[in-house]
Order: C-alpha cells, then sequence, then structure tokens
C-alpha cells in the first residue's frame, strides 16, 4: 500500500497520511513479529516455509524503499529464530546460509549502485575525504560530542541536524552533558535487561518468544541509534525508544512494553491439554 497509494514522502519515503495518522513502513513490524512468534512456536514448521515467509516481507520492505526498517526486521526475526522449534544445527546452517547469500549479494551489487551510494557508504570508513559530502554529518556530530563535556553546554545554540529524531541523543548529549547521557543510557538499556530478566519466568514457547521478539526489536533501536551517535554505525534512519520525537516510533515501542506487560502478567497460567 505504502508503495501503490502513498500520498505523502519524508526523506524519500513513501508515507500514508491519512488525516492527523501518517502510516509508515515501521508499523507493519508488531504485525511481524506476533506472526513470527506464531510461526516459530508452531513444530509442523519446515526450513522452506520458514524461507518463504521471511524473504517476502523482507522484499516487500526493501522496495518500499526502507533500509531501517528491512534491517530490523531481520535481526528481529534471526534473534527470534534461536528460541524456535527448530533444532540448534538447521538454525546454524540457516543463519550461515544467510550471511553468506547477504555478502553474495553485496559483493555483486557494489557493481551497479550509483555514485552517490558508493560515497554514503565509503564516507562512513574515511568521512574527512568526504567532508563536502555525506561525511560532514559525521564530522559534525564528532565535533558536538568532543565540545559536550561532562556537563554539557545549557546556554549555547548549535546547530544539530534532526536534532529531535534520529540524532536525540547527540542534542541531549551536547546540551545537558556525557553524565547526562550515561545515565539515560543505563536507563534505557534496564528496560531491555528487565525484559531479559523476565523471559526466564515464562514457561510457555509462544510467551518466551513475544519477549525475545520484543526485547530484540527494542535493543535494535536503541544499540544502533547509540552506535551511530558514536561512528560504529553507519547514519540511518533508526530514532532512540522513548526519546525521539515521532508518533509511529513511540506507538511502536509502547506496543511492545505492552506485549511485554501482558505476558509477564499470564507468567503463572498453564495450559490445558484437552
Amino acid at each position: 500500500m505504502l508503495r501503490l497509494f502513498s500520498n505523502t514522502t519524508i526523506n524519500g519515503l513513501p508515507l500514508l497520511k491519512i488525516g492527523p495518522l501518517t502510516i509508515e513502513s515501521i508499523m507493519s513490524l508488531p504485525f511481524f513479529f506476533m506472526a513470527w512468534a506464531t510461526f516459530f512456536s508452531n513444530e509442523r514448521l519446515k526450513v522452506g516455509q520458514f524461507i518463504l515467509l521471511f524473504f517476502l516481507p523482507f522484499l516487500l520492505l526493501f522496495t518500499v524503499p526502507s533500509i531501517s526498517t528491512t534491517y530490523i526486521y531481520t535481526i528481529m526475526v534471526f534473534s527470534m529464530l534461536w528460541w524456535s522449534k527448530f533444532s540448534r544445527k538447521i538454525v546454524l546452517l540457516i543463519w550461515g546460509g544467510f550471511v553468506s547469500c547477504f555478502l553474495f549479494v553485496s559483493f555483486i551489487s557494489w557493481k551497479f549502485l550509483n555514485y552517490y551510494q558508493k560515497d554514503r557508504l565509503l564516507a562512513y570508513l574515511n568521512p574527512e575525504k568526504y567532508s563536502d559530502g555525506p561525511g560532514f554529518m559525521i564530522l559534525r556530530v564528532k565535533e558536538l560530542l568532543l565540545k559536550a563535556g561532562w556537563f554539557g553546554n545549557a546556554m549555547n545554540k548549535e546547530f544539530i541536524p534532526e536534532a529531535h529524531t534520529n540524532l536525540v541523543f547527540v542534542s541531549l548529549t551536547y546540551y545537558y552533558g556525557w553524565l547526562f547521557a550515561i545515565m539515560l543510557v543505563l536507563i534505557l538499556f534496564l528496560f531491555g535487561v528487565r525484559i531479559i530478566v523476565i523471559t526466564s519466568r515464562i514457561k510457555d514457547s509462544y510467551g518466551i518468544l513475544l519477549l525475545i521478539g520484543a526485547v530484540a526489536l527494542y535493543t535494535i533501536q536503541l544499540a544502533n541509534n547509540i552506535g551511530m551517535t558514536l561512528g560504529l554505525f553507519p547514519l540511518i534512519s533508526i530514532s532512540l525508544p522513548f526519546i525521539s520525537y515521532g508518533l509511529m516510533p513511540t506507538l511502536l515501542n509502547a506496543i511492545l512494553i505492552g506485549i511485554v506487560l501482558s505476558v509477564y502478567r499470564r507468567k503463572d497460567l498453564t495450559r490445558i491439554q484437552i
């Protein structure tokens, strides 16, 4: 629907605007997340079915195009795969096969990329060389972080690109300092740790898969947003959970926390075999 019936775009991504609500590709993730928990808890799921069910949404998301949503979706599925009904041997074979295919396709695709796409990838490795182009944003982020100090620069006014969305961590670090940033990261990571602790108390396989998917979706966003701020990952469109401005990312994480609370509330219930 986004590809064929979108009525607006933001940063080149097609969106569907219905009144005050703007629907983007990231809102498909909660549905895929719950669907995969169902598939992986089913012992009758075959490897061929898994491959088909995985690649169809993968290709649809990739053609939107939404690289960040496709990336989050892939990590989520392969994280949940480890707790599926498949044996560890099959899981490792699937992981190995996917990584091999990814490397092969990436190598082949390099020859067909446009020059600006290659520049964006090379700028991540050597931003100084591309300081007048895609490397500018990376260098700007480094400069702001170096100026932050422990207690920030609350009285200064600096231009920070995407200060309320993808680079909100840079904004908070610059204005309030590294001490505040470390405390914020610690609190956000404790959300994920708490979900992992809850997982050990759940006996139902479907409930465990829901929690694994939730912690995967949450941690991917958190780790990548902070990682790209620190230069560990390329700059892509990934929000900082519960901090970045935007309805859809906030709604996504609210759904995840709601599902986690729902599973935890039913942790003492057992299934009755009829």
